[in-house]
């Protein structure tokens, strides 16, 4: 049974509501006011809060605030309710993060639409939070402990046998050990950036374009290119096609997206096979069009696309943590574009992607 705060200082509003909910089945629990909420948390966590913003001694915002501040209950849903209705007080209060806002005198049918509505995003939050949790327990340990096996190996070594090793056999070993360091970092930063996507609530984000604009995708390929296969042997199997533009995304995490697209090209497909990259505008949108020629997807594995899966590993032994393809779906959802796969198995990938024009 879910548990709902209900902080209100009229009497006969609170009674109302606390009968309303009790009546859906609910489990209702009152404060007066403010102060009154707070220590009541300290022993009990509600689902979803209902709140009064006009109160005496603590404001509906101070408690909303209070609320985001303690990470227990940072993230538990929070609804407004006043009799304020001003649009400037409504802006007000979802920019501080509250998810919804009723006006008084409201309808009972409201009122329960928005509470269904919100407790159905907090459990879909914390099923998909707590299936990150159960992912992380099964990959990470391989993941890390891979890298960290070549470090400590390998400095074990040096400082062991330094005495007898030949500068040159000391040069290799550096170089392995940096290279499992490197690995080890982007393991980890592959993680915090899908736990950072993973969340956000893609539906409640809006896009705006202040800070979000690449002015120019070309310029921004470039220096992708450069960074992570300057000096690959594979450089040379790209070919590529870009219609510059400015794009309303982040530069960072279009970066993140192409980084990851052109990453799995490399990764499933054979060197010297070709991997063709074509960006143009196109009904207001800006497409870009990945294809290897590679190992593939059957249309169940499309389907299946999830974090931290990968398909057939003990075959192919990749490197890496199945969160390439999640990543740049989660990324291009963000900026309320979209990320098709069409691949046959043994003979080709194409992935699409669309984002919004900076116009």
């Amino acid at each position: 049974m879910e548990k709902i705060l209900v902080i209100e200082d009229e009497k006969d509003v609170r009674q109302s509501i606390l009968d309303l909910l009790e009546y859906k089945g609910y489990e209702a629990i009152e404060a007066s006011n403010g102060k009154e909420a707070l220590e009541l948390i300290k022993e009990i966590i509600p689902d979803l809060v209902i709140s009064d913003i006009m109160m005496p001694e603590l404001s509906g915002y101070t408690i909303l605030h209070e609320f985001q501040n303690n990470p227990v209950t940072a993230s538990i849903p929070f609804i407004f309710l006043s009799a304020k209705a001003d649009l400037t007080d409504i802006r007000k209060g979802m920019n501080r993060g509250a998810d919804d806002f009723i006006t008084k005198p409201f309808k009972a049918n409201e009122l329960l639409s928005s509470i269904e509505i919100r407790l159905k995003k907090k459990k879909s939050l914390d099923e998909k939070l707590n299936e990150l949790r159960r992912s992380i327990t099964m990959y990470v340990p391989h993941e890390l402990r891979t890298p960290l096996v070549a470090i400590l190996g390998y400095s074990d070594m040096i400082l062991g046998e330094f005495k007898q090793l030949s500068s040159n056999e000391i040069f290799d070993m550096i170089t392995r050990i940096k290279k499992a360091g490197e690995r080890l970092h982007l393991t980890i930063e592959k993680f915090v950036i899908y736990s950072e996507l993973e969340c956000t609530d893609i539906q409640d984000r809006p896009v705006t374009q202040n800070g979000l604009c690449v002015e120019s995708v070309k310029n921004c390929f470039d220096d992708i290119m450069k960074k992570k296969f300057g000096r690959s042997i594979r450089k040379n199997d790209f070919q590529i096609g870009i219609e510059d533009c400015a794009v309303l995304i982040q530069k960072r995490y279009f970066e993140i997206l192409i980084g990851e697209l052109l990453d799995n090209a490399v990764k499933f497909s054979s060197k010297g096979s070709s991997i063709s990259i074509s960006c143009f505008a196109t009904n207001g949108m800006y497409k870009i069009v990945i294809i290897d020629n590679g190992t593939g997807m059957t249309q169940d594995e499309i389907n299946a696309v999830d974090g931290y899966r990968q398909f057939n590993r003990e075959f192919f032994q990749q490197n890496g943590n199945g969160l390439g393809l999640i990543i740049a779906k989660k990324i291009v959802m963000l900026y309320k574009g979209n990320l098709s796969i069409d691949s046959v198995k043994n003979k080709y990938t194409k992935v699409t992607v669309l984002l919004p024009i900076f116009k």
